[in-house]
């Protein structure tokens, strides 16, 4: 039977503020307002990442009376369609520290995961996660871990195993955050299309002029965007890893 599947696109707004004391006042670190602009836009940056990772996907009226839409992140995609697991609570590795159950658990979990789509995965993990799997290595000789650089330079943990190639990464937003710090996120990057109907762009003060101007600039960068899913029933979501079950 067929199911309509779909995701929103979300408004994301970055204001850029400066007064025109601060602009003119000149600084060892730089000129005030470039140095502001680069950090707005990074912060742009994180907020959207952010979405199209934790996103929840929601339509509602705002306060102004209008329509409110915030996007589905890749965490909800895997949770609805994906295989998802936490180590610390699966009833099969009740009672087991990590090194005695976690490689059964990993090897059923990878197994579902590579049931379907491609033979090579990407994983973004928190540093306890990756931590884990060293673990896991350093007690099981049979388990091959090891650094390969990939496309633009970019370094990740390769781990063959029996059902496919695991390319591991390691991303801020789960290593920062406590409650994501041992969790890997496995997913295809082929699978995801970036989708907007308006791409970043930079809107500048045009009040510079006339009696009624502001003293400094008022500015922001704007996206409206989300991302699209394909075959999220082969991605997955592993918590826990590297902990004990309790």
């Amino acid at each position: 039977k067929p199911l309509t599947r779909y995701n929103l696109t979300q408004i994301y707004r970055t204001p850029l503020e400066i007064t025109r004391t601060a602009r003119k006042t000149k600084i060892r670190t730089g000129e005030a307002y470039a140095a502001l602009t680069r950090e707005a836009l990074e912060m742009h940056s994180i907020e959207m990442e952010k979405a199209f990772l934790f996103g929840v996907r929601t339509e509602r009226i705002g306060p102004n009376g209008k329509p409110e839409r915030t996007t589905g992140g890749l965490i909800q995609a895997i949770r609805q369609f994906g295989a998802v697991s936490d180590y610390t609570t699966d009833a099969s590795t009740a009672g087991k520290d990590w090194t005695t159950g976690g490689k059964k658990w990993l090897n059923n979990m990878l197994e579902q995961i590579f049931r379907y789509g491609k033979t090579e995965k990407l994983a973004f993990c928190g540093s306890g996660a990756i931590l884990g799997m060293n673990e896991l290595a350093e007690a099981f000789g049979d388990i091959q871990i090891s650094t390969k650089q990939v496309d633009f330079g970019i370094k990740v943990t390769e781990w063959v195993t029996p059902f496919g190639t695991l390319y591991m990464k390691t991303h801020p937003l789960f290593s920062y955050e406590p409650t994501n710090r041992h969790t890997m996120m496995i997913f295809e990057p082929q699978g995801l299309k970036y989708r907007y109907i308006d791409d970043t762009a930079f809107f500048a003060d045009d009040s510079k002029h006339g009696h009624a101007r502001r003293d400094g600039v008022k500015e922001e960068f704007l996206t409206e965007a989300g991302l699209e899913y394909h075959f999220p029933i082969g991605w997955g979501l592993l918590e826990g890893i590297g902990k004990d079950h309790p």
